[in-house]
């Protein structure tokens, strides 16, 4: 299944990024690359695929990510990733992460909401997929840091 969505990821275990055109997906993605680590799997093509119990995302055109008013550039990335936690870009973000989850090719996996244009926004993503991606979601809405 090809997505018109980007993707990173942090030790093998990656965000799917998902809005509108112009909604940050690419700039959320290279932020994070540049200010916490993340890998980057693709960029505007994700193809998705279940093996087993996992579902993976791997780059359409890979090593390629879009700076707007720059241009596409090449840079490192991974080959695939597994999907830990969905996440669509809009800037009306709740306060509070809802419980709702989405299934792809019949895996179900954590789905949330953000703004890419916040400064805070990679490590949100990050602290996210450590969080809600690791274990779901919490019960109380309260999660352990490490």
């Amino acid at each position: 299944m090809r997505l018109t969505a980007s993707c990173v990821a942090w030790h093998g275990q990656a965000v799917l990024l998902r809005g509108a055109s112009g909604s940050g997906k690419s700039d959320l993605s290279w932020r994070a690359i540049v200010q916490t680590e993340a890998d980057l799997v693709a960029d505007d093509g994700v193809h998705i695929e279940r093996r087993g119990d996992s579902l993976v995302a791997s780059p359409v055109l890979p090593g390629l990510l879009e700076l707007r008013g720059v241009g596409v550039i090449k840079m490192a990335h991974v080959a695939s990733a597994e999907v830990k936690l969905i996440v669509d870009l809009q800037s009306d973000m709740p306060r509070m992460a809802a419980q709702h989850f989405e299934a792809f090719l019949g895996i179900t996996v954590p789905h949330i909401t953000l703004d890419a244009l916040q400064a805070i926004a990679p490590y949100r993503l990050k602290i996210a997929l450590e969080t809600i991606g690791r274990d779901g979601f919490a019960d109380e809405g309260v999660y352990p840091w490490p």
